[in-house]
């Protein structure tokens, strides 16, 4: 799903890539409820990726399976993002908890739940998954 200016669509790339056209944008691809990619940016300068769930080199038990993530930064910047594309203030602490990271366990056994907790965190609507 590609969220972009506030509208959800479901033409989202395969395997989503930061891109900045002077919009702000969200792209959320979920594997088998098991892993989640988030790709964001914002013309002001706040962009990133990171996953939610499992991070795809533990559940592949292949460590080139998933790109490598700064957590701290990518907490970081996702907030920032969320500021500029929402107003709405949150800190990078409640976006680390939710971040897969290597070696942990997910919140939930579906990655969707986290998906919509940070969603909710974000201020954003969740997308109709199935559209």
């Amino acid at each position: 799903m590609l969220w972009r200016d506030g509208t959800w669509t479901s033409t989202a790339p395969e395997r989503p890539q930061v891109v900045n056209d002077g919009t702000s944008q969200l792209g959320i691809s979920i594997y088998d409820s098991d892993y989640a990619t988030f790709t964001y940016s914002s013309p002001a300068g706040a962009y990133g990726m990171f996953y939610l769930g499992i991070e795809p080199a533990d559940l592949f038990d292949d460590p080139a399976a998933s790109e490598l993530v700064d957590h701290k930064r990518q907490a970081k910047a996702f907030a920032r993002w969320v500021r500029e594309t929402t107003g709405r203030s949150i800190t990078a602490r409640s976006v680390r908890k939710l971040m897969a990271r290597p070696g942990k366990a997910p919140a939930d056994a579906f990655v969707e739940s986290d998906v919509a907790s940070l969603l909710i965190l974000a201020g954003l609507t969740e997308p109709d998954w199935d559209s």
